[in-house]
């Protein structure tokens, strides 16, 4: 285990913010409702949690954000999933607090004498990653003073009929993790939550991963924004062992076949107009 560096993945769950952002989700329903939150917690426990508990390595921490009144039925079940997983260290503060300063107090918490390096990674409660794809990041780690990596490509995964799997390229995505020196051990900490992510490659250069697919995002009917987009994927025979998840996948023939179809159509459009705009 390389003691050089902390590394944490960062998981907002019922955590709410100002941001009209989590206020209503895609169809404008309320969230963080008790409907919210019993859905928003079964997809956690089929894709998120046994994605993370599988990984390739242990040298990480995952601090979920709960909010402190959440109910004592979730709270007995988040003690279950903590049984089952040292890594797994549920943090329970009080809405409207500071995430950031609270982040960089347990950060100090954890960070051993000899560690003056920081990953910091994210993932939101409803997606799942590739078992290697911690180990990947940490294999980028070169006692660099400030790098930003991108897991560039993934999978989008329409878990409610007709199921679809399409990959994508996600340049200025949410799996994105900062690596950074520990300039004073009390803190702050920039981490990677200190701006949303497509900003950070808005300022700075981010090395792009696109090897494999590295993460999976799932598309339900309670997601705050997301929607299907990318190439859909006809063979999802080799994706299975990438991600520990507890769903089986059984994507839709026919409906991958006609959302192919459309994405083709949408490219040749695309491509048309650009040379349209610049002729030769």
């Amino acid at each position: 285990m390389n003691s050089e560096y902390l590394h944490v993945l960062i998981t907002r769950f019922n955590l709410p913010t100002s941001s009209s952002h989590w206020q209503r989700d895609k169809h404008g329903r309320r969230v963080l409702t008790e409907k919210w939150m019993k859905d928003r917690f079964e997809l956690f426990e089929t894709f998120c949690y046994p994605s993370v508990t599988s990984q390739s390595t242990n040298n990480f921490y995952w601090l979920v954000y709960f909010s402190d009144d959440t109910e004592e039925t979730y709270k007995a079940r988040i003690d279950e999933l903590k049984r089952e997983c040292d890594l797994f260290m549920p943090q329970y503060i009080r809405p409207g607090a500071e995430l950031a300063q609270h982040l960089s107090s347990t950060i100090c918490k954890l960070l051993k004498p000899e560690t003056d390096y920081l990953i910091s990674s994210r993932i939101d409660n409803d997606d799942a990653l590739n078992r290697f794809a911690l180990e990947v990041i940490q294999n980028q780690f070169d006692h660099q003073e400030f790098q930003l990596i991108n897991l560039c490509r993934g999978l989008v995964y329409r878990a409610h009929a007709p199921e679809v799997i399409a990959a994508l390229q996600y340049r200025d995505g949410p799996f994105v993790s900062l690596i950074e020196k520990v300039k004073n051990r009390e803190g702050p900490f920039t981490t990677v939550i200190s701006k949303n992510h497509e900003d950070w490659i808005k300022e700075y250069p981010l090395e792009q991963l696109e090897d494999r697919f590295y993460w999976m995002q799932v598309i339900h009917k309670s997601n705050l924004a997301n929607s299907l987009r990318g190439r859909p994927l006809l063979d999802v025979r080799e994706i299975s062992d990438m991600f520990r998840i507890r769903q089986k996948l059984r994507p839709n023939l026919f409906a991958s076949l006609l959302y192919l179809g459309i994405h083709f159509v949408v490219i040749v459009r695309t491509t048309i107009g650009r040379l349209a705009m610049h002729p030769r």
